[in-house]
């Protein structure tokens, strides 16, 4: 009976995911393939020269925070998380803003759309140093400020090794594309990538499935959106899948 659920997040966002998985029956196994480096040696740019924050995920959030005490921004966030972690952060609710539906990055564009928001003032999008890509909202310029950098694992640990050898694991879950990418990397300097024909690998968009998509994975499922909503919901549906649970 397979009961392990694979985590790739770095290890302050997969403790939190283990508990979800904990909660439904399942035993978490946490592999961070990255870990974060804040840059507190950066210095950010003048903050008054930006009309607004635009956040795309709470780990961001939290390095910016600690970064400079000032809350006089109106922040974006990208989901309820992030606009979560800015309330956590000492921003006043009344200037945090959130896209209406689930959208991820897509929907925060379009939120960013829709407000009355003037071109001549940029807005400052405090991100990772590798971001998939950067934000467009035509009419507005929305400029990278890189807080931290996630480096990526150098090697698969012997616990995970191991799950995989006895073919232990339901399900492995992918937040991003670079993590996708760093497993696939580090199965092949293991040497063994058809041991994941067990597996069934849950990602949270379609560049995380292609970057996934050349190894033999027992399925590959997407979240109908791209946050940890959809992680969610498609978690819960492969834990109620029977198949799982007599495997």
């Amino acid at each position: 009976m397979k009961r392990t659920i694979l985590i790739t997040r770095p290890e302050e966002d997969a403790r939190i995911l283990a508990e979800m998985v904990a909660a439904r029956g399942y035993h978490p196994l946490i592999e961070p393939l990255l870990s974060i480096r804040p840059l507190p040696d950066t210095p950010l740019p003048p903050l008054r020269d930006y009309q607004a924050l635009v956040f795309t995920s709470p780990r961001a959030v939290r390095v910016f925070a600690a970064m400079t005490d000032l809350r006089i921004h109106p922040a974006y966030a990208v989901g309820v998380k992030t606009a979560a972690a800015l309330r956590k952060a000492g921003w006043a609710e009344e200037m945090i803003k959130t896209p209406s539906e689930s959208k991820g990055v897509e929907g925060l564009e379009s939120l960013l759309r829709e407000e009355s928001l003037g071109g001549d003032t940029p807005l400052l999008h405090p991100c990772g140093v590798d971001i998939a890509a950067p934000l467009s909202v035509p009419g507005l310029v929305v400029t990278p400020c890189p807080v931290y950098k996630a480096a990526m694992a150098s090697t698969v640990t012997a616990a995970c090794r191991a799950a995989i050898d006895r073919d232990e694991i339901a399900a492995a879950l992918f937040y991003s594309a670079r993590t996708a990418k760093s497993f696939v990397s580090l199965l092949g300097t293991y040497d063994n990538p058809g041991a994941v024909r067990g597996i069934k690998a849950l990602c949270i968009s379609d560049s995380v499935l292609k970057s996934l998509d050349m190894l033999p994975w027992k399925d590959v499922q997407v979240a109908h959106t791209p946050d940890g909503e959809g992680m969610r919901n498609l978690l819960d549906c492969i834990c109620a899948q029977p198949e799982d649970k007599t495997s």
